[in-house]
């Protein structure tokens, strides 16, 4: 058609659309370019150029061309919505919800809409709000899953379980294979210390769909044979460090069934695995898998064992000669008591790409500074990748020095040994967390909301981190009673 009639816009934006449902994004961009050449205020076409931008994951372009579609068409409810999207997918949150807000006075039946702003709400921690708007979007869409799912994921991260998972059967009911679901209800089982329930539904976390789809050839085991004696197992390791050092806590009760284990590890930690006596062997980085009788994925490790309690956490013993070393630095520094800090972990949102999203957590400075000020002892940033000014900022709300011991993140055995000798430990969850808990030490974790399944929907600790404090951000976003708790038990000693 587009041949027949090359000053069709119509056709060209016809034939991209074409293009665009058989996962051709670049072609389909191309072709909805031509159609805009031809007619300027086609806003279907800047909208469908905007979506096949945003499948490619350029989200700039993608963000201007729905912009451009509001300026030709701006009653255009599908315009805003999508802007929303792509503005969350940028980490822009506040934005994408003052976007929903203005629109939807004038589309107010749109259920879109109020997931968008839903979702953007959540983003900032703002449960409370983002629960209003997913029961809007309910309301005007009962039948949606992702309305019904939304609704539930948030009563549950608000308190409210019954009511939540009643909500999550309904989502459930109407797509059951759907991996999205299946996958944060294992999340939101294990906050609420479901724990078998959890981790059958484990399996269909975002990284074992990755891990089979990258290794095609490699048979992955989910379950274990009655009998391990001298088995060779290989585990395989998934997402970041915390994970591997979280989910090896169960390699010990794989190693009292007789089974001979070997690791494959990320080479940042693979010397600090060696001496765990239940690794027969470990390997660093991606060297070719050993023979084995069963390979195994390590986030699998729970439900294969049949695990109905919380294991302790991986027992690490730092080096002698990085211990003297650490204290000597302390030392330095000034007198104990020595406080670590950290207040961002994971990656930033507007550098996240795809449809999974990594955890991110970050904490306001000026309220942790403030809670540190009358704190008694030396504080230390151990913050990785911290940014300029950061420590200073830090620094001027404490109103006293914050040393800056930060390049100890590039050697995880000074860090072990670091968080071995310092007396308190206060952040966000990140790999220092379980390094800390590898030294049988404690620390103070400031959780954001929604939070991470380990650190459990509600409490003031969580069982996989015994003597751990645990100070929550409110579900309104609001970090000022979790901070105020703190600054008075650090006063408090």
């Amino acid at each position: 058609m587009a041949r027949r009639h090359p000053g069709s816009a119509l056709a060209w934006f016809n034939l991209g659309n074409t293009v665009q449902e058989q996962g051709r994004h670049q072609e389909a961009a191309d072709l909805f370019r031509h159609a805009i050449a031809l007619e300027p205020a086609m806003a279907d076409a800047h909208n469908n150029l905007g979506r096949a931008l945003h499948q490619l994951e350029r989200f700039e372009e993608a963000e201007n061309a729905y912009r451009r579609c509001l300026v030709v068409q701006p009653d255009y409810a599908t315009g805003y919505c999508n802007l929303a999207s792509v503005l969350i997918d940028r980490g822009r949150f506040a934005e994408a919800a003052s976007v929903c807000e203005q629109a939807l006075p004038r589309f107010s039946g749109s259920a879109e809409l109020q997931l968008q702003l839903g979702s953007a709400r959540t983003h900032q921690g703002m449960l409370a709000s983002a629960l209003e708007a997913f029961r809007a979007a309910a309301d005007a869409a009962p039948d949606n899953p992702r309305a019904l799912w939304a609704c539930g994921y948030t009563l549950i991260r608000t308190g409210k379980e019954t009511e939540g998972l009643q909500w999550l059967e309904r989502a459930l009911a109407l797509q059951p294979d759907s991996s999205e679901y299946r996958s944060a209800l294992s999340t939101l089982l294990l906050s609420l210390g479901k724990l078998q329930a959890g981790w059958r539904e484990h399996e269909w976390r975002a990284a074992r769909r990755s891990a089979l789809a990258d290794n095609p050839n490699l048979s992955l085991a989910k379950a274990l044979p009655d009998s391990l004696s001298g088995l060779r197992i290989c585990l395989l390791r998934e997402q970041g460090l915390g994970d591997e050092l979280f989910f090896l806590r169960f390699a010990p009760l794989l190693k009292a069934q007789g089974a001979e284990i070997t690791y494959l590890a990320n080479a940042k930690i693979a010397s600090l695995l060696e001496r765990v006596p239940a690794l027969d062997r470990v390997i660093a980085g991606n060297r070719p898998l050993p023979p084995a009788d069963l390979n195994l994925l390590i986030g699998d490790l729970p439900w294969a064992l049949g695990a109905s309690d919380y294991a302790p956490p991986l027992a690490l013993a730092a080096l002698p000669d990085r211990l003297e070393s650490m204290k000597q630095r302390l030392d330095a520094l000034g007198p104990p008591p020595y406080l670590g800090l950290t207040w961002r972990a994971g990656t930033a949102p507007e550098q996240q790409r795809g449809a999974d999203w990594s955890l991110h957590k970050a904490l306001p400075l000026e309220p942790l500074g403030a809670a540190l000020r009358e704190a008694d002892g030396t504080l230390i940033a151990l913050q990785r990748n911290a940014e300029t000014g950061e420590i200073g900022r830090l620094a001027e709300r404490a109103g006293r020095p914050v040393h800056d011991l930060t390049a100890v993140n590039d050697d995880l055995e000074s860090m072990l040994a670091l968080l071995a000798l310092i007396d308190d430990y206060i952040g966000v969850s990140n790999t220092n967390m379980h390094l800390r808990a590898a030294a049988g030490r404690s620390a103070r974790v400031l959780v954001p909301q929604p939070p991470e399944w380990r650190w459990m929907a509600t409490g003031d600790e969580s069982p996989w981190f015994p003597g751990f404090r645990i100070y929550r951000q409110g579900v309104d976003g609001d970090w000022g009673e979790a901070m105020a708790k703190l600054g008075g038990d650090l006063r408090g000693g």
